[in-house]
C-alpha cells in the first residue's frame, strides 16, 4: 500500500543517515586512536620534530572531517525527503476528506442517493485503504454501505409511487434512519479524519 511504502522510503533514507553518521564516528575513533598512538611514540621518540607533529595531526583529522560533512549533508536531505514526503501524504488525504465531504453534502441536499455519487464514493474508498489506517477504511464502508441501501430503499419508495401502492412503515422507517445516519456523518467526519490532518500527521 502506498502508506506503508512512504514509511518504508522513509526509514531507509533514515538508516543511510544513521550509517554514514557511524562511519563517520568510527574514523573520528580510529583518528583518536591513532593520534594518541602516534602521541605516544613522539613521546617515546623525542627527536621526531613538533611541527612533524602537528602536521600528522591536522592530516588525519582530514578524513573524520569530511566523513561528518557527507553525514550532515546526508541527514539534511533524509529530512527533505521526508518533508516532501508528508506533504504529498497530506495532500492526497485531504483530497479523500474533502471528496467524502461533498458526497455527504450532495446526499443531504438532494435527500438521496444517486448511482453516480455511489461509483464517485466507491472510487474515493478505494484510494482511501492505501492512505488511511484500518479504522478509516472501516469507518467509509460503513457509510457506503448506508448510502447504497438508502438508494435501495427510495428506488422502491420512488417505484411504489409510481405503482400507486403502500411501502411498508418498517422500511419508510429504515429508509428515513438511513438518511439520518449519513446526515450526522457530516458532522462526525471531521473528527474521524482529524488526526491524519493536523500538523502532526498520524501515519
Amino acid at each position: 500500500m502506498l502508506n506503508t511504502w512512504l514509511k518504508k522510503t522513509v526509514h531507509n533514507l533514515g538508516q543511510v543517515c544513521w550509517t554514514l553518521g557511524a562511519i563517520a564516528l568510527l574514523v573520528l575513533a580510529m583518528t583518536i586512536a591513532w593520534a594518541l598512538g602516534y602521541s605516544f611514540g613522539f613521546f617515546l621518540d623525542p627527536s621526531s620534530s613538533r611541527s612533524e607533529h602537528w602536521t600528522m595531526y591536522f592530516k588525519a583529522l582530514g578524513p573524520t572531517l569530511i566523513a561528518f560533512f557527507v553525514a550532515y549533508i546526508a541527514w539534511q536531505q533524509w529530512q527533505s525527503s521526508r518533508a516532501t514526503l508528508r506533504e504529498k501524504l497530506f495532500d492526497r488525504r485531504l483530497q479523500i476528506f474533502s471528496e467524502v465531504n461533498e458526497s455527504l453534502k450532495e446526499i443531504m441536499r438532494s435527500g438521496t442517493v444517486s448511482q453516480t455519487e455511489l461509483d464517485n464514493f466507491r472510487n474515493t474508498l478505494n484510494m482511501a485503504v492505501f492512505l488511511f489506517g484500518k479504522e478509516i477504511e472501516t469507518y467509509l464502508k460503513g457509510i457506503w454501505s448506508n448510502a447504497v441501501r438508502l438508494k435501495y430503499l427510495n428506488d422502491l419508495y420512488n417505484k411504489n409511487i409510481v405503482q400507486n401502492t403502500a411501502m411498508p412503515p418498517a422500511l419508510v422507517n429504515e429508509m428515513s434512519d438511513k438518511f439520518a445516519h449519513l446526515v450526522r456523518q457530516f458532522e462526525d467526519i471531521f473528527n474521524w479524519f482529524e488526526p491524519y490532518l493536523r500538523f502532526e500527521q498520524k501515519n
